[in-house]
């Protein structure tokens, strides 16, 4: 017997690169079954309602979409139409998370730009260099920081100095211009730090979509490239699935046949075992004979009726081991 499409896609092997026919394993399928209820309250009769006006409608696909309970028992038809879906609403939800964090990105960005803090490239390619901006923050931290130690030093050499008038009248000069250039240090300190925390923040907010962003959209692409491919080969799977619709109906005729036939012989043997009608009895016989001939029907009716039950019971082991093979 000639395996289905689907059966040649779950015979292939990892190594021969059929990542499809992994997704079509029994584990997978029931894993597949899970994502699909997830997106539909987990309910089946609410699953193929979404999967018909979500998926199948939206490709026009008017084909008997019968998933059952235990997906492992369905059709081959019903288990490609759902791996359709699968694909569908997997790339769906890769598409919005993306969207999602594009969102986020660009409300951030018009919040950076009002700030006017970017340069004209960082503006023109949307891109921020934060290895750069941490190098900037550290030195621009590092200049600052030693003017104002040198400020600080300055006073506190004012506030330790002798008591000479001569001293006490250069710290009278000398210490509003210290505490001047402290002052200014420190404003300097706060007007460069802003636009590297403004920087900072815009990256903290948009981690997202730096972070899982190219992932998603990455996943995105790749299930949706391969719904084409999945659309393709569905006339394949529809022939596969009339001809073993085709097999089930022969191999049914095939026993309806053979019962019918077992019927007759049983009946031609109960026929052939039946005695004489009274007419062709022998005219001379003893009293005792003529006693058991008369109970002769119906111990044969009792015996056709053992044998027919006896013919029941077989018929329906027969049908019973037709159907488990197939």
């Amino acid at each position: 017997m000639s395996q289905t499409f689907i059966e040649r896609l779950r015979s292939r092997t990892p190594a021969e690169g059929s990542r499809r026919g992994c997704l079509l394993s029994e584990e997978c399928l029931l894993a597949l079954r899970a994502f699909n209820q997830t997106r539909a309250d987990n309910s089946l009769a609410a699953y193929v309602e979404a999967a018909k006006r979500t998926v199948l409608d939206h490709y026009g696909i008017r084909l008997a979409f019968q998933p059952t309970a235990d997906p492992l028992q369905q059709d081959i038809l019903s288990t490609w139409l759902e791996y359709l879906v699968y694909k569908h609403w997997l790339s769906t939800y890769c598409k919005t998370r993306v969207e999602t964090y594009q969102r986020q990105y660009d409300k951030a960005w018009e919040k950076l730009l009002v700030l006017d803090v970017l340069t004209p490239a960082e503006r023109e390619t949307r891109q921020i260099d934060g290895n750069a901006l941490q190098m900037a923050r550290r030195k621009t931290e590092a200049g600052l920081e030693s003017r104002a130690r040198d400020c600080e030093a300055a006073l506190l050499s004012f506030e330790t100095a002798d008591e000479q008038h001569e001293q006490h009248e250069q710290h009278e000069q000398r210490s509003p211009s210290a505490r001047l250039q402290l002052a200014e240090s420190k404003m300097k300190h706060d007007r460069a730090n802003a636009p590297i925390s403004a920087i900072e923040d815009f990256l903290c907010q948009t981690v997202d979509y730096r972070l899982h962003g190219p992932h998603w959209e990455m996943l995105a692409d790749t299930h949706y490239s391969e719904l084409p491919w999945v659309l393709r080969q569905l006339p394949q799977v529809q022939r596969d699935a009339r001809q073993r619709m085709h097999r089930v109906m022969e191999g049914q005729g095939l026993l309806r046949r053979s019962l019918r036939i077992a019927n007759q012989k049983l009946e031609s043997t109960v026929d052939s075992q039946a005695p004489p009608p009274p007419a062709l009895w022998p005219k001379k016989r003893g009293r005792a004979e003529a006693d058991k001939s008369l109970q002769a029907p119906q111990q044969l009716q009792e015996s056709v009726k053992e044998q027919r039950q006896e013919g029941a019971r077989k018929r329906r082991r027969v049908a019973k081991m037709s159907l488990e093979h197939q």
